[in-house]
């Protein structure tokens, strides 16, 4: 199970002894795209092209329009 909120104890009591629950605080910032692009550019800007030359041109509307 991924959760990126408190999982209920209804949700744990369902879990067999061979499962797992991973839960990330704020890992929404990864799993939205406008957020992870967001990341992606500051750090694109920090330490340069070469290290990101995987990411495309992208915008996050309506900020990107400048």
């Amino acid at each position: 199970m991924w959760a990126n909120s408190t999982i209920k104890l209804v949700h744990y009591a369902a879990i067999r002894k061979y499962q797992k629950v991973n839960h990330f605080p704020r890992s929404w910032e990864m799993t939205r795209k406008d957020t992870m692009y967001s990341h992606l550019k500051k750090l694109k800007d920090l330490h340069g092209d070469g290290h990101f030359k995987f990411l495309p041109e992208s915008f996050v509307l309506p900020e990107g329009l400048d």
